[in-house]
Formats: structure tokens, C-alpha cells, sequence
């Protein structure tokens, strides 16, 4: 299925209630299942829980994991720092997924706020951030993730990549074809990867190299 890919403004009222939703049914699907959450007990449901009150402890009522203007206000804050950027895909014109990401430079503030202990003793410089990329489940599994991450990286200015995704997930095997590796392992089953686009870049033009040299070998063999 083919997506088009747009720069999103964010002082568009209508694109941001797009992207709400879709963070919002993202993330409350697998494999997060954050739609929502007792306040009591402090366990988490996906939105096709079905259920009003905690069927877990049926000491409360359940809680928005992602209230829609949680996710609205966070996303501004985020656009708001340094050399921020948002891609957003399209069908028939309506928003099915989206990825946005801004600049960091590495310190022991970005340990707390990545909740990564130790990051800062790890590596050094400055890296674009892939703070969250989703797509719709209607839409996942058919390329359109990786068409947004790859235009994304290619419309930021940096060469060194950082993001944190779930250890396992199709973030992770993604990045890890692009040439990304696991940096390191958090809490809540999560990893901090990187990924160095230059080198993406080189092998990426020995490949099309290859396949310059090879086409003509293969179009003298076949007769044509």
C-alpha cells in the first residue's frame, strides 16, 4: 500500500487531533497495550479491554492511558526543541501514522529524560532523536513505517541516529537492517539504539554500484 509522506505543521488543530489518534490507538494495541490504566492497582489494559472498572483489583474506575490532549501537549513541547521535525503519512488524506524526532546532545540530563542510566558514559556528540514513530494496525506491516523513518532521516541534518523502542520489536529489526545497533537495555523491556547514517550511506552506494556492474553482465547473458 502506498502512503504519501508530508511534513507536518503543527499549528494545524485538525493535523494535531490526526496524530493524536493515531499515537492513541497505536500504543494502545500490541505490543504496548497502554490504552488504560488503574489508578489503584496501577495496571495497564489495551483499549480493547471492554471493561469501565478495574478488572483486575475492582477497587476504580479506568483511566486514559494517552488522554488525547496529553498527547497533543506533549508533541508540541517536543516541537518546540531544537531542529524538531514531523513526518506524517497520509491515505485518501487522512493521517495513518507519523513519526517526529529532534536534535540531542548527549549529557547525564539526557540519561534522566530517557530514563537510559549510564547513556552519557556511553557516547558523546550530538544525535537526531526518533522520539516515536506509529502507524495505524489497520496500515502496519505493509512498508509504510519504514518508507516515514527512512524519509525522515533523510530530511534531518545529523549523521548519528538515537532512538529507544522495545527490545524485539519491528523498530528494533528495522534499524538493525539500516546497519542500528542495540546501544543499551533499560527498563520496561526497552533499548537504546543508534545508528550511523553515513555508513548506511556507503553501503547503500556499493550496493547500487554492484547492481551497475552486474546489470549489464546479466543483459549480455540473457541474449537480449
Amino acid at each position: 500500500m502506498d502512503a504519501e509522506i508530508v511534513k507536518i505543521n503543527s499549528s494545524q488543530r485538525r493535523v494535531l487531533g490526526g496524530i493524536a489518534s493515531v499515537y492513541q490507538k497505536t500504543f494502545g494495541s500490541e505490543p504496548w497495550n497502554e490504552g488504560y490504566r488503574c489508578p489503584a492497582c496501577e495496571k495497564v489494559f489495551p483499549l480493547s479491554c471492554g471493561e469501565k472498572k478495574c478488572p483486575v483489583c475492582a477497587k476504580a474506575m479506568l483511566e486514559e492511558y494517552w488522554p488525547i490532549e496529553k498527547i497533543i501537549s506533549d508533541f508540541l513541547r517536543e516541537m518546540a526543541k531544537p531542529k524538531s521535525l514531523c513526518l506524517g503519512a497520509l491515505v485518501n488524506g487522512e493521517i495513518i501514522g507519523f513519526a517526529w524526532g529532534y536534535e540531542i546532545v548527549i549529557n547525564p540530563n539526557i540519561d534522566l529524560q530517557l530514563e537510559a542510566p549510564g547513556l552519557h558514559q556511553l557516547t558523546r556528540g550530538t544525535f537526531f532523536y526518533l522520539d516515536e514513530t506509529a502507524i495505524l494496525p489497520l496500515f502496519q506491516n505493509k512498508g509504510i513505517g519504514k518508507k516515514l523513518i527512512q524519509r525522515i532521516f533523510m530530511e534531518q541534518d545529523q549523521s548519528n541516529i538515537l532512538l529507544r523502542t522495545l527490545n524485539g520489536s519491528r523498530m528494533l529489526q528495522i534499524i538493525q537492517k539500516m546497519g542500528g545497533k542495540p546501544m543499551l537495555f533499560i527498563s520496561r523491556d526497552r533499548v537504546i539504539m543508534t545508528l550511523d547514517l553515513s555508513l548506511l550511506l556507503k553501503r547503500l552506494a556499493r550496493i547500487q554500484c554492484a547492481s551497475l556492474i552486474l546489470f549489464p553482465i546479466i543483459f549480455i547473458l540473457s541474449g537480449s
